[in-house]
């Protein structure tokens, strides 16, 4: 995806009337630490909607210049749920940008399939350190090895993780999803009389006469 934006002049309060206008204010964190003040329509602006925040994309700022960068922030006015502010980081070979990357969940866990307990996502996202060599838009968990409660994943556990720097190291030894137990609800009076009977302890109807 190419998003044509415009250079910005507004600042401030000043950017209400832009927001009038139809326009959405946002800017560019560059490499070298310079910020781009950009601006862009509000109706081109609803792309920026679909991308997830370790998802790159390229700008085209007005003048010719493109960056390739990654969503750092939406201000979305929860009024009139319509969006406000943006902003982008730049990404190049030298970037040390950290981003939010989704996990995927793929397969069927048997212990869930045999109604043995239920499937608990701790980690929907996890935080990693990129540049624009090693981006990845989404980490993937097979779950179809879960076969008992207890069973988890921990973020060690995820393919390839090894080769990815995350913001934080601690973050290897946390679970990302887990098996758990189904609750055992209480039983019901017919429930109690029927599990008496089959143990043979249920009373005896009184003879009739």
């Amino acid at each position: 995806m190419t998003l044509k934006l415009q250079t910005r002049t507004t600042q401030g309060k000043q950017n209400r009337i832009l927001r009038r206008e139809g326009i959405v204010p946002g800017s560019i964190s560059l490499n070298n630490k310079e910020t781009v003040l950009v601006q862009v329509n509000a109706q081109d602006a609803l792309s920026l909607l679909k991308v997830n925040g370790a998802q790159m994309f390229q700008v085209e700022v007005e003048g010719g210049k493109t960056y390739n960068v990654v969503l750092s922030e939406l201000i979305i006015n929860p009024l009139n749920n319509k969006l406000e502010n943006f902003s982008l980081t730049e990404l190049t070979p030298n970037s040390h940008v950290t981003v939010r990357v989704p996990i995927t969940i793929t397969g069927i866990a048997p212990a869930v399939k045999n109604n043995l307990g239920t499937l608990v996502t701790n980690i929907p996202e996890l935080r990693i350190t990129v540049n624009s060599e090693n981006i990845i838009d989404s980490l993937s968990v097979d779950i179809s090895g879960l076969e008992e409660t207890g069973s988890r994943i921990l973020v060690s556990g995820i393919p390839g993780i090894e080769n990815i720097k995350l913001a934080s190291e601690k973050d290897r030894t946390l679970t990302v999803v887990t098996v758990r137990p189904l609750r055992q609800l209480p039983a019901s009076g017919q429930q109690l009389a029927a599990a008496a009977a089959e143990n043979g302890t249920a009373e005896a109807a009184p003879a009739e006469g």
